[in-house]
């Protein structure tokens, strides 16, 4: 369980700031460009990210706190790992001494 959440939140953090990043870095080597040899008009998404990292703090002020809000929501989710599950039957632990005759008088 761990391990899924730890890479979830790996990933999101990926997501939201290295390939930003990354795309920022190629729009800006190749302004509306051909990108391999499929004629890509870069425009739109160059615009964005102009507009982006002209507000950073703003961004950053936003997602983290759509990530602290995520936190809150997770930790007040109601989990459990397994399910009660109603069985109907149930458990005795009957501590005698040694020698102890096993009849119905002494249960």
């Amino acid at each position: 369980m761990v391990g899924m959440v730890f890479s979830l939140l790996a990933s999101l953090v990926v997501a939201l700031t290295l390939l930003p990043l990354l795309i920022y870095v190629v729009l800006q080597k190749k302004k509306g460009t051909i990108l391999r040899n499929k004629e890509v008009r870069l425009v739109l998404w160059e615009r964005l990210f102009d507009i982006l990292f002209k507000h950073r703090i703003i961004v950053l002020l936003a997602v983290g706190g759509l990530f602290f809000t995520s936190l809150i929501m997770f930790f007040n989710l109601d989990r459990e790992l397994f399910p009660k599950v109603d069985q109907h039957e149930f458990i005795a632990k009957i501590e005698a001494p040694p020698g102890t005759p096993f009849s119905g008088e002494y249960l």
